[in-house]
């Protein structure tokens, strides 16, 4: 799936600019011009996937059901959001900015800004995998906390 990004870098960086790959200057453009595309590609499918739910869901309804629930269970709520969706700090923030637009509180948003890119899947399966069970939830309890 990401195959077409290497190969596009490769393109424009081998056979466009002539570099070599075997050099400095040609694997390190290679690189950013990989990962500047596919940053760029995540970020307008985010913002298209948040406006197209933004747009479908009733925001007075999920800040009234907020807002009826006590702080404590709010903050697990945000950081619970945060700790399942596959964000990274970056795709975080368009998230962060509709939270706050759509008037839920900001202790909420902020635990689902912290955690989100704190703790992912990848995290979680390489701490599991090195570290054991008992650190993975010890590492996963500390950042919802």
């Amino acid at each position: 799936m990401f195959q077409i990004f290497t190969d596009l870098a490769a393109w424009f960086v081998f056979d466009i600019l002539g570099l070599s790959p075997e050099t400095k200057l040609g694997d390190a453009l290679h690189f950013f011009v990989e990962d500047v595309s596919k940053i760029f590609v995540l970020l307008v499918v985010m913002i298209y996937l948040i406006a197209l739910i933004r747009a479908s869901l009733n925001i007075e309804q999920v800040r009234d059901y907020l807002a009826q629930k006590n702080r404590g269970i709010g903050y697990l709520m945000g950081s619970s959001f945060g700790a399942i969706t596959p964000f990274c700090s970056c795709s975080s923030i368009p998230v962060f900015l509709g939270f706050t637009s759509a008037g839920i509180p900001v202790g909420i948003t902020m635990s689902f800004l912290l955690t989100s890119p704190l703790i992912n899947e990848v995290a979680i399966l390489l701490l599991l995998s090195l570290l054991g069970w008992k650190f993975t939830l010890i590492y996963v309890l500390v950042g919802m906390t």
